[in-house]
């Protein structure tokens, strides 16, 4: 089943109403259009219902879907597919495959993005 994830800043600022099929958040406790814990939240959120539960999933790719995809949404109301979802999701599986390790002349691990 495709679902349509759809969020919209309340009248009063600190609250936004986010609403997926059967799941609906509401409160100050969501955010999006910047980097801060409300973000963060509902990336997490979104994730947890799209991997359909699966809290390991959610939380390794809530950072990054938070970074990428939530915090730059400029919008008071906005629509997210599925299929939105799972492109952002292969864009950082991508981005997590060209990390290289490489040892430095003092023995030190660096992680190099590519």
């Amino acid at each position: 089943m495709k679902k349509i994830y759809r969020g919209e800043r309340l009248n009063d600022k600190n609250g936004v109403n986010v609403k997926v099929n059967n799941l609906e958040l509401e409160g100050n406790n969501f955010n999006w259009g910047q980097l801060c814990q409300g973000s963060y939240n509902l990336a997490y959120a979104i994730l947890l219902d799209y991997f359909e539960g699966d809290e390991v999933r959610a939380l390794k790719y809530c950072k990054a879907f938070q970074r990428k995809l939530i915090s730059i949404i400029p919008t008071d109301i906005w629509v997210l597919p599925d299929s939105g979802i799972k492109s952002e999701i292969e864009k950082i599986k991508n981005i997590k495959k060209k990390k290289l390790n490489s040892v430095t002349e003092n023995g030190l691990v660096d992680s190099l993005v590519l």
